[in-house]
């Protein structure tokens, strides 16, 4: 029961967060196109592998595109973010090493794309940090902007990491210890997802407030 309670109302925050942000970027002009597909890309891929769980089929396949697909999708967002021409740059060598590793690992054996991948995982993992370090670098003496975000992000990704990792390296540990590892993941996207919520309300609800109190 609490399992579909964490599962499910991180569900219905990630489709308020792609439809606060839609609005604000389709009817007010407000936001990042990369920013929106990461939303959608994210919903999609949530409810594909939660329709594949309800079909009791192994959902693996959407486990790979998931990180790579993020990892391609967060290395456009940043680009966007940064001015400095090495950032730019920073952003695409770690597309290009992330989509040439991929395309070399499952052309080694494509059954690769039907299991667990930690290299995969990993990667795609590091290279959002540096990412998020990198960003966090410019917005020292700028707007904070997507601040919030990064720092969902930031948790997220550092502590799905450790959770993936010990998934794989405790086959052995009991099946009450899984679960609890995989609640604790539930809990903390709850918390990215009301983070990504926050960075709506501060950066472009409070924006509108604003303009309407100084007119």
């Amino acid at each position: 029961m609490i399992d579909d309670v964490l599962i499910y109302t991180g569900y219905g925050i990630l489709v308020l967060n792609l439809i606060l942000y839609s609005i604000s970027f389709f009817f007010k002009k407000k936001g990042n196109a990369f920013f929106i597909a990461y939303l959608f890309f994210c919903t999609a891929m949530q409810f594909s592998m939660e329709l594949m769980y309800l079909l009791g089929k192994e959902n693996l396949f959407l486990g790979n595109t998931f990180f790579i697909g993020q990892v391609i999708i967060i290395s456009l967002f940043y680009k966007s973010q940064f001015s400095l021409p090495f950032k730019k740059k920073l952003c695409n060598w770690i597309l290009g090493v992330n989509i040439l590793y991929a395309i070399l690992f499952f052309s080694y054996d494509f059954q690769f794309v039907f299991q667990t991948n930690l290299s995969i995982i990993t990667l795609s993992s590091l290279s959002i940090l540096i990412l998020i370090y990198a960003f966090f670098y410019s917005k020292l003496t700028r707007n904070k902007e997507y601040f919030n975000f990064s720092m969902g992000l930031l948790m997220y990704v550092c502590a799905s990491e450790v959770i993936y990792l010990s998934a794989n390296i405790t086959n052995s540990w009991s099946n009450e210890y899984k679960f609890f590892t995989w609640r604790i993941n539930s809990l903390l996207i709850i918390i990215y997802y009301l983070l990504i919520w926050y960075e709506w309300k501060v950066s472009f609800a409070q924006k509108k407030a604003q303009l309407q109190k100084t007119s």
